[in-house]
């Protein structure tokens, strides 16, 4: 479906509507379902700057569940989330988030170079504070983790992450071919634009009505499409 087409079903029941503001609702059902159902997930690419360790985490993210750094073959290989990084980083001054994005701590900043990144994954790790990610580098030497001062790394951190569906832009954006929404969850779109304008209209039993109907399908969705089935026979 498209947001026209979206459109042209409310006005049969509703009659002449603002589309921009009927846009703007089925915007707010897309960041409704991508945090209910969180089953959408995307990636974003970020690049590595010398002597920084925190990063923003990109818009749209909802839950990172996974960190891949870029290797010197131009390949992506997993990091691990340092869940002891309080322990592991005591005495590091950048250990914490500051709003200095560089170490200035000697012993514990790591040194590293294009050679050092032929296998990532036991040399970089990262954790997470509020809605930063601090990406750490160890040492070799030392074992310590610290702050990686190599060359720059164009696109060098890649997020797969739980996020927030693309904005619909235009009338004719098509909801599956745009913004990857599965066919089964645009009549959902629907009902919770049908509970918005119920509100407007002070009709809050219909509102209700149509909110309920549409968090229902929200949860019962069938996000899975693979697994077992089984069959259950009656006792004999």
């Amino acid at each position: 479906m498209t947001v026209k087409e979206i459109i042209n079903q409310v006005e049969m029941l509703y009659g002449r509507q603002h589309h921009m503001y009927l846009k703007r609702l089925m915007n707010d059902a897309l960041v409704d379902i991508s945090s209910e159902a969180k089953h959408y997930k995307a990636t974003f690419a970020e690049d590595i700057s010398t002597d920084k360790r925190w990063y923003g985490i990109p818009d749209g993210i909802i839950e990172i569940q996974r960190v891949d750094v870029l290797n010197s073959d131009g390949k992506y290989e997993l990091v691990p989330n340092l869940l002891n990084y309080d322990e592991l980083l005591i005495g590091d001054d950048d250990g914490a988030h500051s709003d200095d994005d560089t170490d200035d701590d000697g012993e514990t900043g790591s040194t590293g170079d294009n050679e050092t990144r032929k296998d990532v994954n036991g040399k970089f790790a990262y954790y997470i504070q509020g809605d930063e990610l601090a990406l750490l580098y160890k040492n070799q030497t030392t074992g310590k983790y610290g702050t990686w001062n190599g060359d720059d790394v164009p696109s060098g951190i890649r997020y797969t992450a739980v996020a927030i569906y693309s904005p619909l832009e235009t009338f004719n954006d098509d909801l599956f071919d745009i913004n990857r929404i599965d066919s089964g969850l645009h009549a959902l779109i629907l009902d919770y634009v049908k509970s918005r304008l119920e509100e407007d209209n002070g009709a809050i039993d219909k509102s209700s009505y149509f909110l309920q109907k549409y968090r229902n399908k929200v949860r019962k969705y069938p996000h899975r499409k693979g697994g077992k089935r089984g069959i259950k026979f009656p006792p004999l």
